[in-house]
């Protein structure tokens, strides 16, 4: 399955002035790791749409580990906004996988669900959410897992970009005295 950006016939793809983080989804799946796979999946999508400024996942991992961040707590909304300060960017993305198997049955078909969130760092709103369940399907070739979880991302990017407004980005008078920030502290570990 190839990549591609979407756009509507005839107009030019969007492109935001936007960074965001892909953080590693939370993994509620028997596959060990597949939540860090699956974030990988999205960030390489969104790098391919070329629509928003993605931070490259390295960057994203030394920033955190260098700054002792608890990694279990990657998920907390509520910490969601201190993250993406933290990291330097407009969003972070939180996400989890909630399945990622084969259906046992006549056949063993690849069923993947995914849940995302799109969290804005100067007042930790929700910009968008979606979630998508698919499960393989395919009487004449049987599909994998990974085609149908990259079907699954390709879907949700698909939505997002969809969904993505102008008026995401913070105004400039905003700074980094906004009200009801949570203590940075909460996100180290002990």
């Amino acid at each position: 399955m190839g990549h591609h950006q979407t756009k509507l016939d005839g107009e030019k793809p969007r492109e935001y002035d936007f960074s965001l983080a892909v953080l590693p989804f939370e993994n509620f799946s028997n596959n060990p790791d597949v939540g860090h796979s699956m974030s990988q999946l999205i960030a390489d999508e969104l790098i391919n749409r070329k629509v928003f400024k993605i931070q490259d996942k390295k960057e994203t991992q030394h920033i955190l580990l260098a700054s002792k961040v608890d990694l279990d707590r990657l998920d907390d909304i509520s910490l969601a906004r201190n993250f993406a300060q933290l990291l330097g960017v407009d969003a972070v993305m939180l996400g989890s996988v909630p399945e990622f198997s084969y259906q046992h049955g006549l056949r063993e078909d690849p069923t993947v669900g995914l849940r995302v969130q799109l969290i804005r760092a100067h007042d930790g709103l929700v910009l968008w959410h979606g979630s998508q369940a698919l499960a393989g399907s395919g009487y004449w070739q049987r599909q994998s897992a990974v085609y149908v979880a990259q079907d699954a991302v390709t879907r949700l990017v698909d939505s997002l970009v969809q969904a993505a407004e102008p008026d995401w980005l913070p105004p400039k008078a905003v700074t980094e005295k906004t009200a009801n920030r949570v203590p940075l502290g909460l996100l180290f570990k002990g």
